[in-house]
């Protein structure tokens, strides 16, 4: 008798919620039989399958290993005026992402008026500024350059330079999104403080007493007192009398002339869009504008959808993409066939449906060759940034749109490979009139019903 109640304990344990979901799907759409009028009852429908999409779309969203959220990313460096965080090694969460495997995702924010102490990495750092407003001070040998970086500024950092930052606004945050690249050990880097802190000790700490005093000519325990500040924090307020003096041998930044070897920060968002039409914009920058991303195979895009509008289905042929949510709203689709179901396997070829929710602070890996399609909220727009690897020779495919791939096609391969007329097949790849850019699936939706109201995602 007590293995026969323990057995139907872990029965309803295990199938319990499997049951009462799929009990809720059936009540839901038996309600709406019992509406009479058609059109209510198309929209109840939709409502029941909108609810099943975000169920099933949480399941997804589980298991996906193509997304990130913020539970993805571990702070390594915290306090009142802001933090460091970095996210998780890609391949820790699946082995589809061991070819980026010596990439990682930092973010920093910084208060105003606040200071970030000097330190240099084992690795190179390609960075974004989501917004605000400051200025970088990176020392090498005896040279140290000064730059004054600004929203939509791109900027590269060398490997062990040693670098400072200042948020030098009196109001704003400061926040900068990067990719940084180890150098020593795949997937691994780490931040060397000569001066130490709170969350980190000097590294002068690990020498001997003869060899910092043989190095300084300064008794050890001097030295030691100067770098070694336990009470003091990574980033520190300053007063505007120290950052004037900080900022005033900056050099502004902007896009560099003549496209040289120079440091300085390139503003991605005040040169003129690759693509712009009333459903978004797409800004980018490469190694040929400019230099300093050459050696890295990186380049870095930003993509604004307007609300309701969405960035038409693409893929990229050689590049893979790391996104970076920065503001706004929306979602997104992505075909794989690496994680089809067993069920799928076993009959012809499928492609799993990846689908998620995007807001801000998310990231995503676009694998090359993956088609996807980007498509913000009805209320609000979306803003993405992203860092793209093995750029070189990367270029960006259109399925669908006035620039769709194709339309390249001669008149026999389409009827070879559509099985229809080229005018039949030419009617429906023909009928989107709007490229890169487009209306999202709300829009499309509500001019078919008649204005008919959807839920929102």
């Amino acid at each position: 008798m007590a293995c026969l109640l323990a057995y139907i304990l872990i029965f309803s344990l295990i199938f319990a919620p499997c049951l009462a979901s799929e009990l809720k799907r059936e009540h839901c759409h038996k309600e709406c039989q019992e509406v009479l009028n058609k059109h209510e009852r198309n929209h109840c429908e939709r409502m029941c399958l909108e609810k099943e999409g975000e169920e099933e779309e949480e399941k997804q969203e589980e298991k996906s290993p193509f997304l990130f959220d913020e539970q993805s990313f571990k702070h390594w460096a915290r306090s009142e005026q802001g933090y460091f965080k970095v996210l998780e090694r890609f391949s820790k969460k699946s082995p589809w992402l061991i070819g980026i495997e010596n990439y990682r995702v930092g973010v920093i924010e910084a208060g105003p008026r606040t200071f970030i102490m000097p330190n240099h990495w084992d690795a190179a750092e390609v960075f974004f500024v989501i917004n605000g407003k400051g200025v970088i001070s990176i020392l090498m040998g005896e040279n140290r350059e000064s730059y004054d970086i600004n929203e939509g500024d791109v900027m590269r950092v060398p490997t062990g330079a040693q670098v400072y930052l200042i948020n030098k606004d009196d109001e704003e945050k400061l926040k900068i999104a990067s990719l940084i690249i180890p150098i020593s050990t795949p997937g691994r880097f780490k931040e060397f403080y000569a001066v130490g802190g709170k969350d980190k000790g000097s590294f002068l700490g690990s020498f001997s007493k003869g060899v910092i005093e043989t190095s300084f000519n300064v008794d050890s325990e001097e030295v030691l007192r100067l770098f070694e500040q336990e009470n003091r924090e990574s980033m520190v307020k300053a007063t505007e009398e120290q950052i004037s003096a900080i900022s005033k041998h900056s050099e502004g930044g902007g896009t560099p002339w003549p496209f040289a070897q120079s440091r300085k920060p390139f503003n991605l968002l005040k040169r003129r869009p690759a693509c712009s039409n009333k459903h978004g914009e797409l800004h980018e920058v490469n190694a040929n504008d400019y230099q300093q991303l050459r050696d890295l195979n990186i380049d870095v895009s930003v993509a604004n959808i307007t609300k309701g509008s969405m960035m038409m289905l693409h893929y990229n042929t050689e590049g893979t993409k790391i996104a970076y949510v920065m503001r706004g709203r929306g979602y997104f689709e992505m075909a794989c066939p690496h994680i089809s179901s067993q069920k799928h396997q076993r009959e012809r070829e499928q492609y799993q449906s990846v689908r998620s929710e995007l807001s801000p602070g998310k990231v995503i890996v676009i694998p090359a060759g993956h088609p996807i399609a980007s498509i913000a909220s009805r209320d609000e727009g979306l803003q993405i940034l992203c860092f793209g690897i093995r750029a070189e020779n990367n270029q960006k495919i259109f399925l669908s749109g006035k620039n769709n791939v194709w339309r390249k096609m001669e008149k026999e391969a389409k009827e070879l490979a559509f099985r229809r007329s080229e005018r039949e097949v030419d009617k429906i790849l023909n009928a989107q009139s709007e490229q890169v850019f487009g209306p999202g699936p709300e829009k499309s939706r509500k001019e078919e019903n008649n204005g008919q109201g959807f839920a929102e995602f």
